[in-house]
């Protein structure tokens, strides 16, 4: 800078937003959290969610409520009935007996993959732990 010119305008450190997540993102988790911890087969009717009470609850507005339901509705927490509201999803006893058949046959299947291609010190590591 030339003598005698103006200062140098100072330059404003200010840290990069996290923009990993997003208000949607943390309703969903927060969401998920909820309807896995609760015990929804105590309650005999449907489980209905209020969007306005959750976005009071959570401090957000109803946009990313709405956006937490449509992932959650994807994958089979919640269902939207048309002008009745969001309910969550209960499980008949054939659809948990399904699922954790599945489960115990992926998790059979990846046990054998990595036993297959595990080394000897893997193994002998296993062999280990399980003492």
């Amino acid at each position: 800078m030339l003598e005698g010119s103006a200062r140098p305008v100072p330059k404003l450190d200010i840290p990069r937003l996290d923009t990993s997540t997003s208000f949607a993102k943390e309703a969903y988790a927060a969401l998920k959290r909820a309807i896995t911890a609760m015990d929804i087969y105590d309650h005999a009717g449907e489980l209905r969610l209020d969007e306005r009470r959750l976005s009071q609850d959570l401090g957000v507005s109803r946009t990313p409520i709405r956006e937490a339901m449509t992932l959650l509705e994807q994958e089979g927490f919640v269902r939207t009935r048309p002008r009745r509201g969001i309910y969550v999803v209960k499980k008949t006893k054939r659809e948990i007996v399904e699922i954790i058949t599945v489960m115990a046959g992926l998790e059979s299947m990846a046990a054998r993959l990595a036993a297959e291609r595990a080394s000897d010190a893997e193994i002998a590591e296993l062999r280990r732990l399980m003492d």
